[in-house]
């Protein structure tokens, strides 16, 4: 299933990748419900599957981002804050000579954006599955580590940059707003899966 170059509806994406194997070891003590519908809401979480991402890959271990917040999570909630907002590098996928487009063709007055930035093994990617709006006033984004695709250029020695862009369906007017996001060992639904299994790797974006 190709995650690269082009948005993915999530609802489908998540329940694809579940087929796909070869990923590293990473734990939590946390668990969640598989989520039934496009929002599901679990003890004050409002979890949304149905999300636009884009990802990109760069061929460092240097950070690309350069923004005000200090962190490797970073929300937009509106155009001005793209202002703000520099890359250090080109990726090597997508090849583009606009790799913010898709933040700048987002409505900011119906979404917000979300923009993490993770170092990872180069023959692998961090796939989104979902996002969470908790009561304190944070989003959480939930990722899972998985093969590329057959046809992506990498060595299993290497490491690339990633920078994950997802356009979240619902207004964010309050700049302390906190963003995290954890990594999942696999891509299976929660329900799916053994006990066990995911970390919160991100920092808080405020």
């Amino acid at each position: 299933m190709a995650l690269h170059t082009r948005r993915t509806v999530l609802t489908a994406g998540a329940i694809g990748l579940s087929t796909l194997a070869g990923c590293s070891s990473l734990e939590d003590d946390s668990t969640d419900e598989q989520p039934t519908d496009e929002t599901d809401e679990t003890d004050g979480r409002d979890r949304i599957t149905d999300l636009d991402v884009e990802y990109l890959w760069f061929d460092t271990t240097d950070s690309v981002l350069e923004h005000e917040t200090d962190g490797n999570s970073i929300l937009l909630t509106e155009p001005g804050d793209l202002e703000a907002l520099e890359l250090h590098a080109t990726p090597i996928e997508p090849d583009t000579d606009e790799p913010l487009a898709f933040l700048r063709a987002i409505e900011y007055d119906e979404s917000s954006a979300i923009l993490l930035e993770e170092q990872i093994m180069s023959c692998y990617q961090l796939a989104v599955q979902y996002v969470e709006r908790r009561e304190n006033r944070r989003h959480r984004v939930q990722l899972c580590e998985t093969r590329h695709d057959p046809g992506f250029s990498c060595s299993v020695d290497d490491q690339y940059v990633q920078i994950t862009m997802i356009e979240l369906p619902v207004v964010t007017d309050e700049q302390s707003t906190r963003v995290s996001y954890g990594v999942r060992s696999n891509c299976r639904l929660p329900s799916e899966e053994e006990p066990n299994t995911e970390t919160d790797t991100g920092g808080d974006a405020e």
